[in-house]
């Protein structure tokens, strides 16, 4: 039950299983295979990049509901225990099943047919709700996406070139506000001549790249341990800053708060209760009145205000027999509305 009386102080972990990571970058650099390198992954196989990786658990996904099908049976306990790690492989492809599936749903050829660009929207929305469905329940998260140089225009108008993901400025708002981690991996070749790959985990005019950690390395080398290292080092480095104790214990920072109401015919029942009661109680203080008028008046006013507190909630001309099951929660939060007046 929400509390603001008792909510804990939060205390990053160092362990990397417990956060969201994007990584981008040029082609044969071993995005997939360094993803595949986290805990216990699942490979949701948007493109066929894991052709020459070994161990890895590929789930080829063709079409949109199929992405969702894996959602639905990610959600349940006995395949929690199988794996830890969800890798989405590659977001750019699976932009691309959304947009179909959102078409194919609302019957029409192409997303932008959708009057008034609320295809777009739709669209942005049903990507997201997936991308951050998979943290919620527990898993740790690798989005994968390919590279490109692209053209920007600075606010005097400016026009400068810069490294981002070859993702749509949509999908990448999605991906960039939902990850931890907004990696950039690619090939560097030193004065010697030799190369190696590295991962790059703060931006510059160059290219974008970021993350949550204040202390954390401009890069390392492009490897599941090193990264790994990278988070550690900067979570140690800032809580030795602050004086803070911390742990490699992995929390599930965005779970969905526990669902405090019950069914909907159950809040609808404690709704008929809780408003009975406040007009019981609201008439045993008009029971003192001796003019019929003030006593209609009465009951026109505690009437009024049960109306206020649902349109409040609703909108306005709404009522509670017009809700649908979807809509418990906002029920909930009648109900409590309620309550509250009646104490």
């Amino acid at each position: 039950m929400l509390d603001l009386m008792n909510v804990e102080e939060h205390i990053p972990s160092t362990n990397l299983k417990g956060y969201s990571v994007m990584i981008y970058g040029e082609k044969k650099v071993g995005k997939t295979y360094n993803a595949s390198q986290f805990p216990k992954p699942l490979l949701l196989a948007f493109e066929k990049g894991y052709s020459a990786l070994f161990g890895v658990k590929p789930v080829p996904i063709n079409k949109w509901t199929e992405a969702k099908e894996v959602l639905r049976q990610l959600s349940k306990d006995k395949v929690k225990g199988q794996y830890e790690t969800i890798i989405v492989d590659t977001a750019d492809i699976a932009v691309e099943y959304v947009k179909e599936y959102i078409c194919n749903r609302e019957q029409v050829g192409k997303i932008g047919d959708i009057g008034y660009g609320q295809g777009y929207g739709m669209y942005e929305e049903e990507f997201d709700k997936f991308i951050r469905e998979i943290p919620k329940m527990g898993y740790g998260l690798v989005i994968i996406s390919h590279d490109k140089d692209k053209i920007f225009t600075d606010e005097s108008g400016h026009e400068y070139n810069k490294i981002t993901t070859t993702l749509d400025k949509r999908a990448h708002k999605v991906v960039t506000r939902a990850v931890d981690i907004y990696a950039y991996a690619r090939m560097v070749t030193n004065s010697e001549g030799a190369e190696s790959r590295k991962l790059f985990l703060r931006g510059t005019e160059r290219f974008e790249a970021g993350s949550r950690f204040k202390n954390i390395k401009p890069f390392v080398d492009f490897s599941h341990d090193s990264l790994a290292e990278a988070v550690k080092e900067a979570v140690l480095s800032e809580a030795e800053e602050k004086g803070i104790k911390v742990s490699d214990e992995v929390k599930n920072l965005r779970k969905e708060t526990a669902k405090e109401y019950g069914t909907f015919q159950e809040e609808k029942s404690r709704f008929d209760d809780l408003t009975g009661a406040f007009m019981k109680e609201g008439m045993k203080l008009l029971g003192n009145l001796e003019d019929p008028d003030e006593v209609v008046q009465g009951k026109r006013a505690l009437s009024d205000k049960i109306i206020t507190l649902v349109e409040e909630e609703l909108g306005k001309g709404r009522k509670v027999s017009e809700m649908s099951k979807s809509q418990v929660d906002i029920l909930f939060l009648i109900n409590n509305r309620i309550e509250n007046e009646l104490k």
